[in-house]
């Protein structure tokens, strides 16, 4: 799932509130799990599970429900279903590193197109690139250098707003070191920080370009979701106690093909 944005005028657009409650909710869940472009897979089961995993709802009449008002269509490609947002872009602005999953929605076009932008806003491409021999530090040595960058793989669980703020400080004014305010953006539990920072302050003799690698292969091989669905990730803390980024990637539904070229 990926980070939106929710507009005030949305509790009192018309269209909107002619809708149940179950279906408005809906409908913004629709938002997270839908591509750059605001289409997505039209599977029921799929959508109840990742945005109604405890509640008895029925996904197939809330769905007739948002195609009826006209907020969603329904399509096919080559015998697979999709569903599809018509003015997603016009208001949602999605992280630069989203791909473009489900094919086009016929007859909707122009309302798919938009300012999308493939790079970072006054950033030259060549920059993005990572370097491929610097090792990186290890941890308890000193912070990275800005230029050098680690890795910023894209993530549906990451918010690419957070990346504009800076870090805050923990408690008493020391300064997280750059390796960590790295893990901690990427990893996707954000629970008990402090507790994870004197976990990562403690980890001698590993580095940690090769913790940041193996947690974004987890990542991106679904490594912590059960057979009901259901993701089970453990506290960042508890995964770097347990030395997480030795385990056995249990493969889901992803692979090294997920991986961001810099890590392959």
């Amino acid at each position: 799932m990926r980070a939106r944005n929710i507009k005030p005028g949305f509790f009192t657009n018309e269209d909107v509130v002619e809708c149940s409650a179950w279906a408005r909710l809906c409908f913004i869940g629709l938002w997270a799990l839908a591509d750059r472009c605001g289409r997505l897979e039209n599977r029921p089961k799929r959508i109840k599970m990742s945005l109604f995993p405890a509640d008895a709802v029925e996904i197939e009449a809330l769905l007739d429900e948002l195609c009826e008002a006209g907020l969603i269509v329904r399509y096919s490609h080559e015998d697979r279903q999709y569903l599809f947002i018509p003015g997603f872009k016009k208001h949602q602005t999605p992280h630069y590193k989203e791909r473009e999953i489900c094919p086009a929605c016929p007859g909707y076009e122009d309302d798919e197109q938009g300012d999308i932008q493939d790079s970072p806003p006054d950033q030259p491409q060549e920059d993005q690139d990572l370097p491929k021999t610097d090792p990186g530090p290890t941890l308890g040595q000193p912070p990275l250098n800005p230029e050098s960058g680690i890795l910023n793989p894209e993530s549906g669980i990451l918010n690419p707003e957070k990346e504009k703020n800076p870090p805050k400080p923990p408690r008493g004014g020391q300064e997280y070191s750059k390796p960590f305010v790295l893990f901690w953006e990427l990893y996707p539990c954000k629970r008990n920080k402090q507790r994870a920072w004197r976990v990562w302050k403690g980890i001698k003799g590993v580095d940690a370009r090769v913790i940041m690698e193996a947690l974004a292969r987890q990542i991106a091989a679904d490594h912590w979701r059960g057979q009901d669905g259901r993701e089970y990730v453990p506290h960042p803390a508890t995964w770097l106690n347990g030395a997480g980024w030795d385990d056995e990637i249990k493969q889901r539904g992803g692979g090294m093909s997920d991986l961001p070229p810099e890590l392959r």
